[in-house]
């Protein structure tokens, strides 16, 4: 039976057959493979002393189990192996030069090295390369939500000569609501005269324990005008509630807010009330009061 080769595959062992040399590679030729753990999504540092709400915290937290985000950062480093074509078909597996090392930073988007700690660290600054060119790490995590980057370099006596990047996405925690936050829903439609029966209102204004704005949440309606809309965690509906008939202003509800293993979060107190809102698409813009929800945490018994 025929069976098909990957083009890096092949390219390997076509180099092992030209060349049986263990000469190390020119640092000039090294290249990087990210085997593991880029692009990944996990959630941000929630330990620690309690934080001042709304306040947003850098400071780097110590190493240790809960700290460290679970996915290893995995990467070889090999030689760039140039067909005819020139094109590159990645590292192959040959000896490494003397006193090569693997150094690892956290950078922004436009790889301007971050030393505040708002995107973590890694857990080790240098590692060296195993015999068979792979290095491994861990992301110490940050206590800002959002997406950050870790530059891996192959540097040799100290010089650089390879690096690429690692992506990891930090979502913010749950909700943290003490008794008497208040915050407000809405509907998606700034018009006037809507109907109040069955509009959906959209609960926000929450963050976690970091002070990051967080939607890693759902709701429930209690009551006799207010309904749930979705429990699916992680949707866009999961967070709304649904008016049923035509309450008045001032009427009450219950809406719950529960975290993504069903703890309950907070137990608000729910008002019907008026609230403006501003028709950007009209010139010039024109303003409206419609229906919308105050909402008050009761404390959690």
């Amino acid at each position: 039976m025929l069976r098909r080769v990957s083009v890096l595959a092949l390219a390997l062992a076509l180099a092992a057959c030209g060349d049986d040399s263990d000469d190390p590679i020119p640092p000039e030729r090294m290249a990087i493979e990210i085997l593991r753990g880029d692009n990944f999504r996990d959630t941000v540092y929630l330990g620690g002393p309690a934080r001042a709400m709304g306040a947003v915290v850098y400071e780097p937290v110590a190493v240790g189990e809960l700290e460290v985000s679970p996915e290893p950062l995995v990467a070889k480093f090999g030689e760039r192996l140039i067909q005819p074509s020139s094109s590159l078909t990645g590292p192959s597996f040959a000896t490494l030069p003397p006193n090569t090392t693997a150094d690892w930073v956290v950078v922004d988007h436009e790889g301007n090295e971050i030393l505040d700690g708002r995107c973590g660290r890694p857990v080790n600054t240098t590692t060296i390369p195993a015999s068979d060119g792979t290095t491994t790490n861990y992301w110490q995590r940050p206590r800002k939500a959002g997406t950050c980057y870790m530059r891996l370099q192959g540097v040799v006596n100290g010089v650089p000569y390879v690096d690429t990047v690692f992506t990891r996405v930090f979502l913010a925690g749950p909700p943290v609501v003490p008794a008497g936050w208040i915050t407000f829903g809405g509907g998606r439609v700034c018009a006037p005269d809507l109907t109040l029966d069955g509009m959906e209102m959209r609960v926000h204004g929450f963050i976690d324990a970091n002070g990051n704005p967080t939607e890693q949440y759902r709701v429930e309606g209690v009551g006799t005008w207010i309904e749930t809309v979705s429990t699916e965690f992680g949707t866009f509906e999961s967070r709304h509630v649904r008016v049923v008939g035509t309450p008045a202003l001032g009427d009450t509800a219950t809406v719950r807010v529960y975290d993504a293993l069903g703890n309950l979060v907070a137990d608000m107190l729910a008002t019907l009330i008026e609230g403006p809102c501003t028709d950007m698409r009209k010139t010039p813009p024109v303003s409206y009061n419609v229906p919308g929800l105050r909402l008050e945490a009761r404390p959690l018994m």
